[in-house]
């Protein structure tokens, strides 16, 4: 395999390693990777095999600096909510409504002038997008169709364990565990050619052309004239049920010699490798505009498992977002979310705090006192007093309830800060004193009839 930039070629490897060296040094080149994964699938009943062809630039090295960050989280779908239907009464005597005069010759100057303005929004936005496809647009490789490379490819297989699962041919990327479409546009730009398949069971080589794009390759392995295929026969897996077929034909097809056993000890990934997950515990992956660091499982003090930088260029130098998930935590912290240019923080937990703490907004660079600008949202159903909200400023403090039995749904507290500190509380710069001056909350209707009080 050739290199980026520079003219001369890589040394080839001369031998291919067995899954459980790549087990134990956690290392290996994309046809050792191949090799290891189609193991796995084989023995979880898929219909695997190695697949020998050409890729792009990018994929051969594993280049994701132009892909989207899949990491990410997907914004909220809006919820729609259905217009309320209201029944007109129909009345014999009705007020005729007065007559508008409206100019229409203003009228046409208006939407003449909203037209404009639309398609100077949208000739600023094509040409916004053009910039940017121009700077993401990648330089000519040299060695366009000649990069070598292996993934793994899953097939349809009737009546096997996966049959249901499997429905169509599935590319999976070795080195990446990144599944592909195979009769998708895209994956045409990534895997552009096929040499080769092999699992267990045999040898095919692709007699439809190395240059074929993956797209249009038929992938029916009992056809010779397609697949021509290593060892003569087919695996009795491979072979029709019950099909009427004739003696001799019969005697020819059972002339099949198979592949010879593994020479390779048995996988066995233990449950603290599969716990660490990645070389060392961490890992991280560089996608377009930003930076993935993925963590093993208490690796981290803070139960950090995985930590998502968004940046503002393509050299990855000024972030702008920070997402961080956690797990294991005492306090039910699962997820972070600080936007570093207005410096505010969302903290989500999971059920089963002591006080049912759902969301938490604040602004990291301020001083954490208890009266300090922030938002917190509760599980209310799970409350006893159904506080669903707190709003607290360092003047006042709004709380929201529902579903209680007095029907109190407001409540501001109005507060006075006083700044009498003591030489301690100055020292830390952390507590300041307030004096609730005025308490003042509303009710909502009682439509049962009965005394909620």
């Amino acid at each position: 395999m050739c290199t980026t930039e520079s003219t001369y070629y890589l040394p080839q490897p001369t031998q291919l390693r067995s899954p459980t060296w790549l087990l134990q040094f956690r290392k290996g080149n994309s046809f050792e990777c191949a090799t290891f994964l189609t193991s796995l699938l084989l023995g979880h009943g898929y219909n695997a095999y190695v697949v020998s062809g050409y890729a792009s630039r990018e994929q051969t090295l594993c280049d994701l600096t132009r892909r989207p960050c899949p990491y990410l989280p997907q914004p909220e779908k809006p919820r729609v909510v259905q217009p309320v239907q209201v029944q007109t009464e129909i009345s014999k005597y009705k007020l005729k409504p007065p007559t508008e005069y409206e100019s229409k010759f203003l009228s046409e100057l208006e939407e003449e002038k909203a037209r404009r303005l639309q398609e100077k929004l949208r000739h600023d936005e094509m040409e916004q997008q053009k910039l940017i496809e121009e700077l993401e647009q990648l330089p000519v490789d040299e060695y366009w169709g000649y990069r070598i490379h292996a993934w793994v490819a899953i097939l349809p297989e009737m009546g096997g364990l996966r049959n249901q699962e499997i429905s169509y041919p599935l590319f999976i990327e070795s080195t990446t565990g990144v599944p592909y479409n195979a009769t998708d546009d895209d994956t045409a730009q990534l895997y552009l050619g096929i040499e080769s398949i092999w699992n267990d069971k045999n040898y095919w080589v692709n007699m439809q052309g190395s240059t074929k794009p993956c797209v249009s390759i038929e992938w029916d392995l009992m056809k010779v004239e397609l697949w021509e295929h290593l060892l003569p026969g087919e695996p009795w897996t491979m072979r029709g049920v019950g099909e009427d077929i004739e003696e001799d034909i019969a005697i020819q097809q059972e002339k099949h010699l198979d592949m010879p056993f593994s020479y390779v000890k048995e996988i066995d990934i233990s449950v603290q490798e599969f716990e660490r997950r990645y070389p060392n515990g961490t890992k991280t992956i560089f996608y377009k505009k930003a930076k993935v660091e993925l963590y093993a499982p208490y690796l981290q003090t803070d139960g950090m498992i995985q930590r998502v930088t968004v940046y503002d260029d393509y050299e990855c130098m000024i972030p702008i977002e920070i997402y961080e998930n956690y797990t294991n935590r005492s306090d039910n912290l699962v997820e972070s979310r600080r936007n570093l240019n207005d410096e505010a923080v969302i903290d989500f937990y999971a059920r089963g705090r002591p006080d049912h703490c759902k969301e938490h907004r604040y602004f990291f660079n301020g001083l954490p006192t208890v009266d300090s600008e922030r938002i917190l949202t509760f599980y209310q159903i799970a409350r006893f007093d159904g506080l669903s909200k707190i709003e607290m400023h360092p003047t006042y403090m709004t709380q929201h309830f529902a579903d209680r039995d007095d029907f109190l749904y407001y409540r501001i507290s109005i507060g006075l800060r006083t700044g009498m500190w003591s030489s301690l509380e100055k020292r830390m710069s952390l507590f300041n004193r307030t004096f609730i001056t005025d308490i003042s909350g509303k009710l909502s209707r009682n439509l049962t009839g009965t005394n909620g009080l």
